[in-house]
Parts: C-alpha cells; sequence; structure tokens
C-alpha cells in the first residue's frame, strides 16, 4: 500500500494535467514555490491545507 502523501500527489498531477494546467499556474495561486508543488505530487513532501492570509 502506498502511503497517503503518494496517492494525493497522484491525484492532485492526475487532475492538473486534465485540465492542461502547468505546476506554475497552480504555485502562483497557492502562492508556493513550483518545486514545492513538484515535490507534493511525487510524494516527496506532504501537502499542508493550512494557508496563512
Amino acid at each position: 500500500m502506498q502511503p497517503v502523501q503518494k496517492i494525493i500527489g497522484m491525484n492532485l498531477k492526475i487532475a492538473r494535467t486534465k485540465r492542461s494546467i502547468t505546476q506554475a499556474e497552480i504555485a502562483n495561486k497557492l502562492g508556493v514555490e513550483a518545486s514545492y508543488l513538484s515535490r507534493i505530487e511525487r510524494g516527496s513532501v506532504p501537502a499542508s491545507c493550512e494557508k496563512n492570509l
């Protein structure tokens, strides 16, 4: 069984690519670096649901 963070990252990548959205576009909207989003999609780091506004 895959760790939850890998499953979340895989699902995020699938949803993003189906909509033809780049990592840079999503990262810009979220206010994070594209490299961080890349690590989330690979399952290297857990996704955080918290956002300071």
